[in-house]
């Protein structure tokens, strides 16, 4: 339970203070960005996600579900030049017909994003990062992973004629397992967006990924699509909401929506 809470207010931490500052907030959902706050200056805000599962995909006479609607308050934090930390603090409220309700805090992460190379705002953009997640959520509730989990990752990208944006977006996932014996290789995802900056306040994206997830009763490489839309009320505050589906997996369906403010 200390480490725990020392986590819990490491993560608040990153939520206090205040400068005065203009950023944008990321819109995509699996790639990262150059958009990044200014130097000492926060983004804070909050993400809804809600997602179908098959928890039966193995056995065709059952059709159980389970469907997870989480919500992530977030901060980021211009730490340094060129630096971001972030972290996030989710809540989930499951509804399983395998494992019955659950409410309660799930993985808590904090991350570090350095923006290595910037030609301009406009042109190629290199971004390695890195982030921890501490087990605060319950495994067997499906509330967390039950273990300290490391992603390693480099994001790239570039804009065309202004308003195209396109980024690929490649991690590592070590799955925490640092502490066992278990024969664990990780998870490899590779995602890729592209961005229409339709006005200069409305945006539209499309995002895919692939994972080297082995998933039980399903063959083929899993695949993940989502798209979305951005729209900006001010310079400071921004409302993304997206939705999607995958193949190969034993999700159903995801939507949700990001409210963020910067300042």
């Amino acid at each position: 339970m200390t480490s725990k809470l020392a986590v819990i207010m490491a993560a608040l931490a990153l939520s206090v203070g205040f400068c005065k500052a203009q950023s944008e907030s990321v819109k995509t959902l699996w790639c990262k960005d150059n958009r990044v706050p200014e130097l000492h200056a926060f983004e804070v805000g909050s993400r809804f996600d809600y997602i179908q599962y098959d928890e039966s995909p193995s056995v065709p006479a059952l059709s159980w579900r389970r469907k997870e609607t989480t919500v992530t308050p977030y901060a980021r934090y211009g730490l340094l030049e060129n630096i971001t930390a972030y972290s996030t603090i989710p809540v989930g409220f499951n509804r399983s017909d395998k494992v019955g309700d659950a409410n309660g805090l799930r993985d808590i992460t904090m991350g570090i994003e350095l923006l290595a190379y910037e030609f301009t705002y406009k042109y190629p953009w290199v971004m390695p990062y890195v982030e921890i997640s501490a087990p605060t959520g319950d495994e067997d509730k499906y509330l967390g992973q039950g273990n300290w989990d490391g992603v390693f990752g480099t994001a790239v990208g570039t804009t065309v004629h202004d308003i195209y944006h396109y980024v690929l977006d490649g991690r590592y996932n070590v799955e925490g397992k640092w502490n066992d014996n278990t024969n664990n290789d990780g998870v490899f995802t590779l995602a890729s967006a592209f961005i229409w900056d339709v006005g200069p306040r409305f945006s539209v994206f499309a995002e895919g990924k692939v994972t080297s997830e082995d998933i039980p009763a399903k063959s083929g490489v899993p695949l993940y699509g989502n798209g979305g839309m951005s729209y900006k009320f001010t310079d400071s505050l921004v409302l993304n909401w997206y939705g999607g589906a995958s193949a190969n997996t034993t999700e159903r369906g995801h939507a949700g929506m990001k409210v963020a403010y910067s300042f």
